[in-house]
């Protein structure tokens, strides 16, 4: 299965916009995602050993996240 950047961007809006929804599958697909990248932050800390690092990828990571829902919010109206 082959995932383009926009159908990628798509679930990462819809997950990222799931709060507060009561849809089962809107739900798993915001706990994997904070799972995996949980994941990932631990592997990137156990690799370098400084916290600072797993701190500017989170916030990257989220800032990413609100971009990506406000432009869809945006394009939307």
């Amino acid at each position: 299965m082959t995932l383009s950047f926009n159908s990628l961007v798509n679930l990462q809006v819809n997950c990222r916009s799931s709060f507060g929804n009561t849809n089962i599958l809107l739900f798993l697909c915001q706990w994997l995602d904070y799972f995996l990248t949980g994941l990932f932050l631990g592997f990137i800390y156990k690799k370098y050993k400084n916290i600072w690092i797993n701190i500017s990828i989170h916030g990257t990571w989220n800032l990413i996240g609100a971009v990506i829902i406000l432009t869809k919010i945006m394009l939307t109206k």
